[in-house]
């Protein structure tokens, strides 16, 4: 499996949101480790998004990847969810390390709604899912839109809404669970 990880925080709390989904994604590759079947990406999106692991990048260990997890710097102050699609639709391309043969996650986690329209976002989204790539949503914080993320999403159990009082070890869990969907 390859899950790549795209996430912004631009909302008012924005720090304690962007530490909840560093966290988040550290819980995740606690979860399912760093050498076997489960290769990881990740991007920040503002404007425009960032790259800081691709599929390619071999971590030395799990130590490793939660350290560059943790070191990645906030994205700027805008979120631009349809540049971030596109972004993310490359890093599962061959030559980025992405795997033929793998199951294909993007899991998108953010905080607010995004500075691109509707329809950019729709035809990004469309061009991820057109690739075989499930699109996990994740809204964080009371400032999200939740209708913007619905429309990202193939499945609408693929939206997952966490309470403001979730831990990120419980957010880590929905995510996984809902990728496995009874896999394990």
């Amino acid at each position: 499996m390859d899950v790549a990880f795209a996430i912004s925080a631009t909302a008012f709390q924005s720090d304690a949101n962007f530490k909840k989904m560093q966290d988040t994604i550290k819980e995740f590759v606690d979860r399912l480790g760093v050498h076997g079947k489960v290769h990881y990406a990740l991007l920040t999106f503002g404007d425009p998004p960032t790259t800081h692991l691709q599929f390619g990048d071999k971590s030395a260990s799990l130590t490793a990847l939660k350290d560059l997890i943790e070191k990645v710097p906030m994205p700027s102050k805008e979120a631009a969810l349809d540049k971030a699609l596109s972004t993310a639709k490359m890093l599962f391309i061959p030559a980025a390390g992405g795997r033929v043969d793998a199951k294909k996650i993007l899991v998108i986690m953010t905080d607010r709604e995004s500075d691109s329209s509707s329809e950019d976002t729709m035809k990004s989204s469309k061009q991820v899912t057109d690739e075989g790539i499930r699109v996990i949503a994740v809204p964080l914080g009371d400032e999200d839109n939740v209708n913007e993320v619905k429309t990202i999403v193939s499945i609408k159990e693929d939206v997952i809404k966490p309470n403001i009082t979730d831990e990120p070890r419980d957010i880590a869990d929905k995510i996984i669970d809902t990728i496995l969907d009874g896999e394990l």
